[in-house]
Formats: structure tokens, C-alpha cells, sequence
């Protein structure tokens, strides 16, 4: 509820400036299978996306636009709880396993790559990025046909 409310609060005066940017952190996990562990968290990450793509869509073309972005596989103290989560699931979570297997061997993602997409959303050659939902890599590929 958090990023509705912070929006609804801040949009009226951005539209009246005709200039702002609302960057919602996601999470890839959105757009995954479902699984064990993560009823709560996937579900809200899907309604944010959905969120932000209903501002996107509400605000188009006044100036102030909406984006999602996912962080990375980032190695905080929510991966290393996922990590001992996934170990405890034996077979029931072999798919989670190899996401955190690949996070242990690659060391995961630089937390910089998040903030530098941040500013990027926030520069002069990402006025039209509306309704995006943005990888640190590539950020406009699409994440899913939808989109």
C-alpha cells in the first residue's frame, strides 16, 4: 500500500509542475512460476507492477512518468535467508535452488547497477520511459509479452 499512497500524495504536485518520476523497486520474481516460499512477496510484486503501470497509464503524456525497476540479484540479508529457506526444502525447491546456486557462484549484481538505472530514469533521455518495467541490463527489454 505504501507506493499507492506515497504516489497518490506527491502526483498532484508533479502534474502541476509537469515534471516527476515515481520508480517503484520490483523484482523478477514477479514474473516467475510460482513456488514455495514466496506467496506473499510474488504477489506483491506483481500487484506493484500492475500499480505502476495503472499510474503510467493515468499520467501519460503530462510530463510525469512511472516506471518498475528490479535491483539485481543482490546478495542482502533477504538472499541469505531465501538461501537457507530453499536448502531446508530439499527437492520441493530445486527450481529456487538454481537462482540461488547462480547468485553464490556469480556473486550476484552490484547494488551501483540499481542506482545508476535510477538515475538514469531520472535524466533528461528518459522523458518518454513510461510503464516500463526496467532491468539493470537492457533496461527496456520486455520482461514478458504483456508488457
Amino acid at each position: 500500500m505504501a507506493p499507492y499512497f506515497t504516489a497518490r500524495y506527491f502526483l498532484p504536485a508533479m502534474l502541476e509542475s509537469k515534471w516527476g518520476r515515481i520508480i517503484n523497486l520490483g523484482s523478477a520474481a514477479s514474473l516467475h512460476t510460482p513456488g514455495p516460499l514466496y506467496s506473499a512477496y510474488g504477489t506483491a510484486k506483481v500487484a506493484l507492477n500492475q500499480l505502476t503501470r495503472q499510474i503510467a497509464a493515468e499520467i501519460a503524456g503530462s510530463g510525469v512518468t512511472a516506471n518498475v525497476i528490479h535491483p539485481g540479484e543482490v546478495q542482502s540479508d533477504m538472499w541469505v535467508d531465501i538461501q537457507a529457506k530453499t536448502a531446508a526444502l530439499g527437492e520441493a525447491g530445486n527450481n529456487q535452488q538454481v537462482w540461488v546456486d547462480w547468485v553464490e557462484k556469480t556473486g550476484g549484481d552490484d547494488p551501483k547497477k540499481a542506482s545508476d538505472l535510477v538515475l538514469k530514469l531520472v535524466s533528461p533521455e528518459s522523458d518518454l520511459v513510461n510503464g516500463s518495467f526496467c532491468w539493470i541490463e537492457n533496461p527496456l527489454q520486455a520482461p514478458i509479452p504483456s508488457w
